[in-house]
């Protein structure tokens, strides 16, 4: 189309020998346009359907609120949102709503809640030294639970690991659970039914607990299998998903049933986000270096996808985040410096 555009402006140009020349430059117009321009809008029109044929339509609940989306097209980086740098090592437990990410200052153990949409970050509680936040869930438009580091532990229970909020950040109780072992950290997440999933760190009970009054419904014992830093529930109701070693994921059913074992050798230090509509993994793993990529898992274990997104993590952070997944289905990395927000686009 080029070509054509710059022989019509010569004609336009009045010269003689170009109107002498005209039944060939018209010859080639015809041409290009019969064959070059309509082939290159049959490709288009292909390219089009192709995509148009991989659209899904997604809809479920997720922390107690209905979502719906369509996911189409590729991962783009759309925003970087800059970490103040009053948060001196900033590591992100997770999110309380699509807009709302948690930063916590891991040095003086503040929490933060960084906006996405207005890129303002504002600090929610003040950090003690024997306490921090390892994980956090929304539980409805209400209620946040966070699950909790801590080493004033007495006792066979573990009191103040598991604690309740409200939006404003006001604390309304705390959940005491069974402490099995050595452990001194807790892991929560909250399952569609808007049941707190709790398990301590190295052990292999995993509680239901029932928000609205903090009592244990039912217990899920994993058999020869123990928690490693991470618990997250399934969509599919009866499936939870627990991180059992540095690069393998097992998924559960409610009786404590082995569904799947998910690994990859690539996952040497890992870390997973879950699409709470789709039940899709995303796994956040070490590449070389400080450089991080992350791969597109199903539950079953199949890798959809190897390095949809990559990015390289600063020193500011001693430890990297997961890649966390939206209710909308976007992507929220972190590279110590930034909260990156990766989105599909449709790309022809």
């Amino acid at each position: 189309m080029k070509n054509i555009k710059s022989t019509i402006t010569r004609i336009k140009q009045q010269d003689e020998t170009l109107v002498n020349e005209a039944p060939q430059v018209l010859a080639s117009i015809d041409e290009n346009v019969s064959l070059n321009f309509h082939q290159d809008v049959s490709d288009c029109l292909d390219r089009i359907q192709s995509e148009v044929e991989r659209v899904t339509f997604e809809e479920g609940e997720a922390g107690g609120e209905y979502y719906c989306r369509i996911d189409i097209g590729k991962w783009e980086l759309v925003k970087s949102i800059h970490i103040p740098s009053v948060v001196n090592e900033p590591w992100v437990p997770g999110l309380i709503s699509d807009d709302k990410i948690c930063v916590e200052n891991q040095r003086s153990n503040d929490m933060y809640i960084t906006c996405i949409s207005t890129a303002h970050t504002q600090k929610v509680i003040d950090g003690v030294t024997n306490m921090d936040i390892t994980s956090c869930a929304p539980i409805n438009s209400n209620v946040i639970v966070c699950g909790k580091w801590r080493c004033d532990w007495k006792g066979d229970r573990l009191d103040g690991f598991i604690t309740l909020y409200d939006r404003q950040w006001k604390k309304i109780r705390d959940i005491s659970i069974p402490r099995n072992g050595g452990g001194n950290s807790v892991y929560v997440d909250v399952d569609r039914d808007g049941m707190i999933l709790a398990a301590e760190c190295s052990q292999s009970n995993i509680y239901v607990i029932n928000p609205d009054d903090g009592k244990i419904v039912h217990t899920i014992t994993m058999q020869g299998k123990r928690v490693f830093c991470e618990i997250q529930a399934l969509s599919s109701g009866d499936i939870v998903h627990v991180k059992t070693s540095f690069n393998k994921y097992t998924v559960i059913s409610r009786s404590g049933e082995e569904k799947a074992v998910i690994h990859c050798d690539d996952w040497e230090e890992s870390k997973c986000g879950i699409d709470k509509l789709t039940d899709t993994l995303y796994i956040t793993y070490r590449v070389a270096g400080n450089s991080y990529a992350v791969d597109q898992v199903s539950r079953d274990g199949i890798i959809q996808a190897k390095r949809i997104v990559e990015y390289v993590r600063s020193d500011r952070s001693l430890y990297f985040s997961p890649c966390l997944v939206t209710p909308y289905g976007n992507l929220v990395g972190c590279d110590g410096d930034k909260l990156l927000l990766y989105k599909k686009t449709f790309i022809l």
